[in-house]
């Protein structure tokens, strides 16, 4: 998570960003069981990737099926088809997911790059939401991922497809905004059935831990 001037605790919107992708799916996941919590709201954010509608326009543009591996023609109208698709599953599992749990939603769609429109729908929230590395089958950050992490003025978490964020959680607090805030967060997943939380704090010397550790 990056340092931001949201006050800790202050979480009214979170923005999850999704596409197709399974680490994307438990990020939306992940963003509706800290809404829950924190008693915010989620946005569903879906960019049309301006770069791909484009890509679809060039006759030697071709696509290779993920499971098949049967390579065809790119056609811009059987990409936006997809697109609709796939906003449709975000708002059925979005549906799904928070319906139950009471937290309010709304899915928005945006055409564009999807750095920018991702960095700009997140400015309208106070927590982003990502899957940590999209379609990649590598465990290294995903360069999407990575470059939101450093562009973003809001805190941001990412979610690895299966993982939980329920406790135990340790958290690092060096008494800056963003330890704050983590350490907000943090205390919202704990509850009787997942009691675990450890604070380590980090300090120059002796009496600023004991300083910080009280803080905490």
């Amino acid at each position: 998570m990056n340092e931001a001037d949201t006050p800790a605790g202050a979480y009214r919107r979170i923005v999850v960003a999704v596409d197709a992708s399974p680490e994307s799916l438990s990020a939306l996941e992940a963003a509706v069981e800290l809404a829950a919590r924190l008693q915010a709201e989620v946005l569903g954010l879906f960019v049309e990737d301006i770069n791909l509608l484009r890509l679809a326009q060039l006759p030697i543009a071709r696509e290779v099926r993920w499971f098949s591996g049967v390579v065809r023609r790119l056609e811009q109208e059987q990409l936006e088809h997809q697109f609709r698709a796939q906003v449709r599953r975000l708002r059925q599992a979005l549906e799904r997911l928070a319906g139950p749990r009471g937290v309010r939603w709304q899915v928005e769609v945006a055409r564009g790059e999807v750095l920018v429109e991702v960095r700009r729908a997140a400015e309208g929230g106070d927590l982003l939401v990502l899957g940590r590395c999209g379609w990649t089958r590598r465990r290294v950050l995903g360069s999407t991922a990575r470059a939101l992490v450093a562009a973003a003025s809001r805190p941001v978490v990412m979610v690895r497809e299966g993982s939980s964020l329920r406790s135990p959680a340790l958290v690092l607090y060096d008494g800056s905004p963003g330890a704050r805030q983590a350490l907000a967060m943090a205390a919202a997943l704990v509850d009787e059935a997942n009691p675990g939380l450890t604070v380590a704090v980090l300090a120059a010397s002796e009496a600023e831990a004991e300083r910080l550790e009280q803080e905490a």
